[in-house]
Formats: C-alpha cells, sequence, structure tokens
C-alpha cells in the first residue's frame, strides 16, 4: 500500500477489529481464532464489522486484503460500469 488512502483505510481497518474486540471481550463472547467479515463506511471513513465468518476456516491472504483495500481507495468510474456490465453478462451466458 504506497498511497495515503490505501494506508489510513488500513489504519481504520485495525482501528474497527481494536474496537469490536474490545466490544466483545467486555460481552464474554470467544473471539479468538475467528474470521471478521467487514465493510466499508463512506460515511465514518472507516471499516465496519459486518458479521463472523466461522464457515471459513482460514482468513484472507495478506496480499488479497491489500488488493481490495486498493481497490476500494481507487474507485470506480459510473462510465466504466455501463461499459464493461453488458460484456460480463454476455460472458457468463
Amino acid at each position: 500500500m504506497t498511497n495515503g488512502k490505501s494506508e489510513l483505510s488500513a489504519c481504520s481497518l485495525v482501528y474497527e477489529l481494536i474496537f469490536v474486540r474490545f466490544s466483545l471481550k467486555r460481552s464474554g463472547e470467544q473471539i479468538d481464532d475467528r474470521i471478521v467479515e467487514v465493510h466499508w463506511d463512506p460515511k465514518l471513513l472507516r471499516w465496519r464489522m459486518m458479521r463472523f465468518r466461522d464457515d471459513k476456516p482460514h482468513g484472507n491472504h495478506k496480499s488479497v486484503v491489500e488488493n481490495i483495500i486498493q481497490s476500494i481507495a481507487d474507485g470506480v468510474e459510473k462510465e466504466a460500469v455501463i461499459v464493461e456490465l453488458p460484456l460480463k453478462i454476455k460472458q457468463r451466458r
């Protein structure tokens, strides 16, 4: 991660996970060795926990997480979606 946006995103993810860990620790729920699914909240500019992924035995590799964060930071233009979406739909048929 080389730009400020993705570094900020990674920092906010760490913050969210620390906050969730603290909150859940107080609740008494077992949290060690569990996968957490998160989503980016553009209004708060931070990651938010969605749920535990107890169906997954392992989390994503670090490189996958970094690529996802970079994709979010890069964004996508409306015009690109309008052009690419019909092509993707045709490929699946």
